[in-house]
């Protein structure tokens, strides 16, 4: 019979960020923070992209996108090489934004890694990157697991 740990540790991380995210950063969900911080290193991005990127439906996209824009933190321009696209861009309120949401990150890395030796913290972050590139590796994103990698 297999040990369950891991599978109980990955939950319950996932479950405990999503608290510590939404309650450090009231006004956005884990999800539109994910889309924003992704937004910061690939402006221009279109909103079909991320639901690919993110593996989600295309409807989930555009509603955490909507709410963003209502919240003046995106900005949906017309794509000028394609204009049945539209492009997706932080706005000055979306930069301010995402600085606090790199600083809850931050604060939530130093809540992970607490206690620990600057080894082991290496040492962590090479095996989940591992163990994040399998997983993309078995979803088909040889792309993506190649990037987590290091490779």
């Amino acid at each position: 019979m297999q040990d369950y740990k891991i599978e109980w540790c990955l939950t319950l991380l996932d479950k405990y960020s999503t608290i510590i995210f939404e309650k450090q950063l009231n006004t956005l969900t884990k999800t539109q923070m994910l889309f924003m911080i992704h937004l910061k290193h690939r402006p221009g991005i279109h909103q079909d992209q991320l639901a690919i990127m993110f593996k989600t439906n295309r409807s989930t996209v555009t509603r955490a996108i909507d709410q963003l824009i209502d919240k003046g933190y995106v900005l949906k321009k017309v794509d000028q090489d394609n204009r049945k696209a539209n492009v997706l861009l932080l706005t000055e309120s979306g930069d301010k934004a995402y600085i606090e949401i790199m600083e809850a990150v931050d604060h939530y890395v130093e809540i992970l890694t607490k206690g620990m030796s600057e080894e082991e913290k290496l040492l962590s972050m090479k095996l989940l990157s591992h163990m994040a590139g399998n997983v993309c590796e078995y979803l088909g994103d040889t792309h993506l697991s190649r990037l987590i990698r290091g490779e």
